[in-house]
C-alpha cells in the first residue's frame, strides 16, 4: 500500500503543498532558510504530459523542457498563490528563465506570476565563491524572513536536522535500490517529494516505502546519467527490461541526499558550505573532486552498464559525455547514448528498442 500511495503522491506533486508556501524551482534551493522562517515549501515541478501553451509565444523550443513547462505553468497561474517563488541558477537556462519572467510581465499583465528571485549559489571550491555565497545565504535568509518569521541560527540548526532526517531516509532507499530490493523508479519518485511533502509527512512515506521493499531483483545494473528527467519513464522502460536503476547520476538524482548538512557548524556557515561545495550542478569545479566521486560510486555500486539521455536542444552535457564515456571505459563499463529526446513526448517505443539491443550486449560482455 506504501508504494501505491508514493505512485499517487507522485502523480498529485503538481498540487501539493499550502497555497502560501515558498515556491523552489528544483532542490538546489536551500529549503532548510525557508522551514527556519516557519514556513512551507512548495515543489514548482516541470510537467512532461502537458505541451506549452502560452509559454510557447515567447520561448524557444531549444530551451529545456522543464524550463519551459515552468514558465508556461506560471503564466498560466497556476502557481499564482505562492508569496514568492525560488530559481536557483543551476544552469543558464534557468537563469534565462528569470529574464524571460521579468520581461513577460510587460506583455502578459493579467498573469498571476508571484514575485521570482534568483538564489545565486556558485560552486567553485574557493575562499571568496563561499564567501559571496554565505552573503546569499543571509541575503535570502533576510527575503524569506520578511515573509515568514526572522531566520535565526537557533531556528536555522533546527531546520537542518529536520532536512538531514529526511535525507537519512532516502539513503536508507538508496541502500535498498543498491541491493536489487527497491525500484530505481520509486527511488526517484520519493526524491521528487523531498521538499515537496512536510517533513512529519515525508519520513513516514519513505519508512513505510522502505518496509515494503520486496525480494533481490537480480539484471544488469545500470547508472542512468545526463538529462535530469520529468518523470519516471525512461527508468521503466529499462525497468520492463529486467535490468534495474541503481545510481541516478544526473542533478535530480541521488546526489541530492548521498551527503548531509554538518550539524556542528555554525548553521549558516553549514548551509553555505553544502550547497557550495556537494549539491550537484552541472558544472562544479575542480573538476577532479567529481570525476573521483563519479568513479567511487561507479565501484560502489557495480554497475553493469551507463544510459546517457540527453533532452533535444542539450547545450551542456552533450559535450561532457565523450569523456565520462572513455572514464567508464577505463573502469570496463559500457555506456550508451540517448540524445534528442524530446521531454514531452519522448518516444518510448524507440527507446525500449535502444536499451534492449544495448543490454543484450551488455550481457554478452558479462557473461
Amino acid at each position: 500500500m506504501s508504494l501505491a500511495r508514493l505512485h499517487e503522491l507522485f502523480e498529485k506533486r503538481q498540487s501539493l503543498g499550502p497555497p502560501d508556501a515558498i515556491g523552489i524551482i528544483t532542490q538546489a534551493v536551500p529549503i532548510e532558510i525557508i522551514l527556519a522562517a516557519g514556513l512551507a515549501p512548495c515543489r514548482v515541478f516541470g510537467d512532461p504530459s502537458q505541451a506549452p501553451t502560452i509559454g510557447a509565444r515567447y520561448m524557444e523550443d531549444e530551451i529545456d523542457g522543464e524550463v519551459r513547462s515552468v514558465f508556461d505553468q506560471l503564466l498560466r497561474g497556476r502557481y499564482g498563490t505562492q508569496p514568492l517563488i525560488l530559481l536557483p541558477r543551476v544552469t543558464e537556462q534557468h537563469l534565462q528563465l528569470h529574464y524571460y519572467i521579468q520581461e513577460v510581465r510587460n506583455w502578459e499583465p493579467d498573469a498571476a506570476i508571484p514575485p521570482v528571485e534568483i538564489v545565486d549559489i556558485m560552486q567553485t571550491a574557493y575562499w571568496l565563491t563561499g564567501r559571496y555565497v554565505r552573503a546569499r545565504m543571509d541575503d535570502l535568509a533576510d527575503i524569506v524572513g520578511g515573509i515568514g518569521n526572522p531566520v535565526t541560527a537557533a531556528a536555522l540548526r533546527e531546520a537542518i536536522a529536520t532536512t538531514n532526517a529526511m535525507r537519512r531516509a532516502l539513503q536508507a532507499a538508496n541502500a535498498l535500490r543498491r541491493d536489487g530490493r527497491l525500484k530505481g523508479s520509486d527511488v526517484f519518485r520519493l526524491t521528487a517529494l523531498f521538499g515537496a511533502l512536510p517533513a512529519e509527512e515525508f519520513l513516514d512515506l519513505a519508512g513505510a516505502v522502505a518496509n515494503e521493499a520486496g525480494n533481490r531483483v537480480h539484471g544488469p545494473r545500470v547508472m542512468l546519467s545526463g538529462s535530469a528527467p520529468g518523470d519516471p519513464g525512461i527508468y521503466e522502460v529499462i525497468e520492463s527490461l529486467g535490468a534495474s536503476v541503481v545510481v541516478d547520476e544526473h542533478v535530480t538524482g541521488e546526489r541530492i541526499f548521498a551527503r548531509l548538512i554538518d550539524e556542528d557548524l555554525d548553521p549558516f556557515e553549514a548551509i553555505t558550505e553544502h550547497y557550495q561545495l556537494y549539491y550537484p550542478g552541472v558544472r562544479q569545479f575542480p573538476q577532479k573532486p567529481q570525476d573521483d566521486r563519479f568513479a567511487a560510486t561507479c565501484r560502489d555500486a557495480r554497475i553493469d552498464a551507463d544510459i546517457c539521455v540527453l533532452e533535444t536542444g542539450d547545450d551542456t552535457l552533450g559535450w561532457d559525455w565523450p569523456r565520462r564515456r572513455d572514464r567508464l571505459q577505463s573502469l570496463g563499463i559500457r555506456s550508451h547514448l540517448l540524445a534528442h529526446q524530446d521531454y514531452f513526448r519522448p518516444d518510448r517505443n524507440a527507446q525500449v528498442a535502444a536499451v534492449k539491443s544495448f543490454l543484450a550486449a551488455v550481457m554478452e560482455e558479462v557473461q
